[in-house]
């Protein structure tokens, strides 16, 4: 019986291996088919994509376009606002000396400037859409340009997907290839391996369907044009956000907008994770936890990029997760060596996890790199942050003691050695300074009082008290005052005129008026750091002011930071006006010849102002003048309003004082909105305080 049914058997075997060579054969041709349709596919996106990015460039050049004839029309524009300022500043001053004809002249030239100015407004979707904002102009004409380059992002990362499937299928090709040779040989065997290698291709088989089937049902992104339009607008609001200072959290709802429609969709993640990164260790108060999420999710989703990880390892740094801010880190400055961010935020994470010595290196290798950019501006940002970020970390983790110090002077340092000599330049300095004392004056003999370590926002000057010893006539030194972080005025001097040992001071003023903050002074000698010291000038409710000095007019005067100043002197007036571009508010000084050197010299001033106005401007009233002092001189002061050509009513203020020794007479317009008065009373009370006569 044996021997007639082992042929048999042979036939079974022989016949279920030709079916199994069959089957893999036609499994071959569609693994087959479906690699030449992900080809093909992936090749179709890539071109798409290719097309999307030449459709961008264009858009891009475009808009540049577009945003260099808006500037042109609104440099035309300003101009022309320029002109009607100074026509009006004039006819205001020239009223002022009774000469109406040639005022209301000056008006109708302001008057004619002004409907020029406005004809441009209209001309232009700079001026008329978007308030003059370039900015926001420059990324709305950019937002056709920003969705076609996401739908090259998008194009190409579905192309780079669709590549991997048609290289998975190419290894399944490979390993059905095997599958096939297992079986055929199997064929040419009579021993019992022949079973075994049959088993084994049709175990590789099987195991390459499955293989097929995850490579055939992972998923395509697919990015819908509405989470892109999301996308956008989010992108286009996180920048401007950035660009004037402010964090981009305002751009979170349009992200989460984007990631609800698409929740795979990478470069949303990533920008979500940079909208809510805290720029301050001290100052947190976004979603760092959320931001971490999102930036891990877009590593997931293959964006191996050197700002995602840089973004990620400064994420768990405000974390406390140093270890985690180191490995991200080191592996962002591993594809991106010449982001001197990156070397600063080595350096500080080296010294959370309390490693000095590698945080040395790490510092020499940002400042090295700090160097090599384009300006100094650029150096001096970065040493100055990298100060802040380890002021703030000293504040943060008092349990680092004074570990940071080196560091921070350092970087100090640095700067000034390269401010005084254009390079990094150590010096041996034996030069001793105590520390600094700050006051309001200082006495006969130098020495500064009214010492104190805050001042009220209305301090104008500040002194501080220097103390040395051992320092040599012709040391090179640099005082730096620095502001919240950032530098508000810096002097460099060649040589010491102040003796070997003894006291001196210096001082920081701003008869506009100091801005509120703390103030850091750091002294160096030969580019090391000798003393350093704080001041505070406290906030207040005056907005932050600054001054102008007029040789025309012959005076000082104080106003807002925003405001503008006109100033005119010609054989018809002189005139210095400062004035806020975005309201009425009007604070101009003009200076006439005295012809008594009294006060009637100020009232024949103020009646022919007064004169001309209530011809000119509808409901006019004045009250009495009364005594007023101007500039330390006793003077006078007269209130006054009227209704302009707008309809809206405008509050008024004449101050003016005669100066006996120049045989000048000088007179303060003072206007605002009658609606806005109250609340600019007390600004426009120091601006008269501050104003100072310097002829």
């Amino acid at each position: 019986m044996s021997a007639e049914t082992e042929p048999e058997r042979r036939d079974l075997f022989k016949n279920s291996v030709i079916v199994m060579l069959t089957l893999v054969s036609v499994f071959a041709a569609l693994v087959t088919f479906l690699q030449n349709y992900a080809s093909l596919s992936s090749s179709d996106l890539a071109q798409r994509s290719s097309f999307s990015a030449v459709d961008a460039t264009g858009l891009y050049f475009r808009s540049g376009l577009t945003a260099a004839q808006g500037t042109d029309v609104l440099q035309r524009y300003q101009e022309f606002v320029q002109r009607s300022v100074r026509a009006d500043t004039k006819a205001r001053a020239l009223r002022m000396g009774g000469e109406a004809a040639l005022a209301a002249e000056y008006d109708l030239e302001a008057d004619r400037w002004r409907q020029a100015a406005d004809r441009v407004a209209t001309s232009d979707p700079l001026l008329a859409e978007f308030g003059q904002d370039l900015a926001w102009y420059n990324e709305e004409l950019s937002r056709d340009a920003y969705r076609e380059e996401e739908k090259e992002h998008t194009l190409l990362e579905q192309s780079r997907v669709w590549s991997s499937k048609a290289n998975g299928y190419v290894a399944v090709l490979s390993s059905l290839s095997v599958a096939l040779f297992l079986a055929g040989l199997s064929l040419t065997l009579s021993s019992r391996l022949r079973y075994l290698l049959a088993l084994s291709a049709l175990g590789l088989t099987l195991a390459c369907g499955a293989w097929v089937l995850a490579i055939l049902f992972s998923p395509v992104p697919v990015v819908p044009d509405e989470a892109i339009e999301r996308f956008v607008e989010g992108r286009i609001q996180y920048t401007l956000a950035t660009s004037r200072g402010e964090d981009g959290s305002g751009s979170l709802d349009a992200f989460d907008a984007a990631l609800e429609l698409a929740p795979n969709y990478g470069r949303a993640l990533f920008y979500r994770s940079l909208a809510n990164t805290d720029s301050t260790l001290l100052a947190k108060h976004l979603d760092t936890q959320q931001a971490i999420d999102d930036a891990r999710r877009a590593i997931e989703l293959g964006n191996h990029t050197s700002p995602v990880y840089g973004n990620l390892g400064w994420l768990y740094y405000l974390n406390g997760q140093y270890r985690s801010a180191l490995e991200h880190t080191e592996r962002a400055l591993e594809m991106s060596g010449d982001d001197c961010y990156l070397a600063f935020n080595h350096g500080l994470i080296r010294l959370a996890l309390s490693q000095p010595e590698a945080a040395r290196d790490a510092y020499t290798v940002a400042i090295d790199c700090a160097q090599r950019e384009s300006s100094d501006a650029v150096f001096n940002y970065y040493m100055d942050v990298g100060v802040t970020d380890l002021v703030e970390l000293a504040a943060a983790r008092p349990d680092l003691g004074d570990t940071l110090n080196p560091a921070i002077e350092r970087l100090k340092e640095a700067l000034a050695q390269v401010r005084l000599y254009g390079m990094l330049q150590d010096a041996e300095v034996e030069a001793k300074f105590g520390s600094i004392s700050f006051g309001g004056a200082v006495d006969s003999g130098d020495i500064v009082q009214d010492l104190a370590s805050e001042f009220p926002q209305s301090a104008t000057i500040v002194y501080a008290q220097l103390t040395f010893e051992n320092v040599k006539p012709e040391s090179r030194w640099l005082t730096r005052w620095v502001l919240d972080g950032e530098e508000y005025l810096s002097r460099a001097y060649d040589s010491w005129i102040y003796g070997e040992s003894g006291t001196t001071w210096i001082s920081l003023y701003n008869y506009g008026g100091l801005t509120s903050g703390t103030y850091t002074l750091d002294v160096f000698v030969e580019g090391q750091l000798v003393t350093s010291g704080q001041v505070t000038v406290l906030p207040g409710d005056l907005p932050p002011m600054t001054y102008f000095s007029s040789t025309g007019v012959g005076v000082t005067i104080s106003y807002p930071t925003t405001w503008n100043v006109t100033d005119l002197a010609d054989n018809e007036v002189s005139v210095v006006a400062a004035r806020n571009p975005a309201s009425a508010d009007f604070f101009g000084v003009t200076a006439w010849v005295a012809s008594t050197g009294t006060d009637e010299d100020v009232f024949q001033l103020f009646d022919l102002y007064l004169d001309a106005l209530e011809q000119d401007r509808e409901g006019f009233s004045a009250e009495a003048r009364e005594a007023f002092t101007l500039a330390e001189r006793d003077g006078w002061l007269n209130y006054y309003e009227y209704t302009n050509a707008s309809g809206e009513l405008i509050q008024g203020a004449l101050s003016g004082v005669v100066d006996a020794d120049s045989l000048l007479t000088y007179i303060v317009v003072i206007e605002a909105r009658d609606a806005e008065w109250d609340e600019q009373v007390e600004m426009f009370n120091v601006m008269l305080e501050r104003m100072t006569i310097d002829q």
